[in-house]
């Protein structure tokens, strides 16, 4: 998938006190100078026992 200029999907996994999540958020800049800034964020729990 091709991402317009600007925006930028990031996924990565979280564990915090033996509970993991898989997360994704997007993050865009809105013109040269502006900062980057999450635009949406998405955390789906991972039950025990699953690799």
């Amino acid at each position: 998938m091709s991402w317009p200029p600007g925006l930028v999907h990031l996924t990565y996994e979280t564990t915090l006190k033996g509970n993991r999540a898989r997360r994704s958020s997007l993050w865009r800049k809105q013109g040269a100078d502006a900062p980057w800034q999450m635009y949406y964020h998405q955390a789906t729990p991972i039950p025990p026992g699953t690799v």
